[in-house]
């Protein structure tokens, strides 16, 4: 069974008589620090070829974190059914964080579950398989939600110094590695890790020399 045709936007009431197979949880909201980006590959077509070829392109996206609106922690008042988290939504701001509300960016959806509310993201996709709630996570349409948020400026486009620390993470992953190359598994490791090392470079220049032109396909 699957559950679309009852999910609601956030802000609406749930009617429906059938609910999950799981529990009530907490209500969340996307936030991202401005240091916190990955690599995606995004298919786009080649123009530069005569014939049809598809070729990838590698884009700093934002990794967003989940904060859960969880009444009594972090500043959340309320109850489990409606939250307060203004107070919380202000510190991280205060903090150089970006709230995602969802009125403004619609990205969550509720369900009724056992004792209330399941709340997840509307990148998630739910059915009940032998009476167990399976989730499986569409990714692409998540990248493409995060690069259109980029494209509208609702998140301002990644500082240099981050994105050099990202690609420092990845030296030093690769500097382990290098003294046990001789091991076919870590010589296939160490192969993709310094692909995606230069795949780094080549975006984080081109976010440098472009900026928010960075994010057209």
């Amino acid at each position: 069974m699957k559950f679309e045709s009852i999910a609601q936007p956030w802000q609406q009431q749930q009617q429906a008589s059938i609910v999950l197979p799981a529990r009530s949880n907490n209500r969340f909201f996307y936030k991202h620090h401005p240091k916190n980006w990955e690599l995606y590959y995004f298919d786009i077509e080649d123009t530069t070829s005569k014939t049809k070829k598809m070729t990838k392109k590698a884009i700093w996206l934002p990794d967003l974190q989940s904060h859960h609106e969880t009444p009594g922690v972090n500043g959340t008042r309320g109850y489990k059914a409606n939250p307060d988290s203004a107070m919380t939504r202000v510190r991280l701001q205060d903090n150089g964080i970006t709230v995602l509300h969802p009125s403004q960016h619609d990205y969550l959806r509720s369900y009724p579950a056992k004792g209330g509310q399941y709340w997840t993201s509307k990148f998630n996709h739910l059915e009940s398989l032998g009476g167990e709630l399976v989730i499986t996570f569409n990714h692409a349409d998540f990248a493409q939600w995060r690069l259109e948020l980029m494209q509208s400026g609702a998140l301002r486009i990644p500082h240099k110094q981050f994105l050099q620390r990202k690609q420092a993470e990845i030296q030093r992953r690769i500097e382990r590695h290098t003294r046990s190359q001789h091991i076919p598994e870590v010589a296939a490791k160490l192969k993709g890790l310094k692909e995606l090392l230069t795949d780094m470079q080549t975006a984080t220049d081109d976010v440098a020399t472009n900026g928010a032109k960075h994010y057209e396909l």
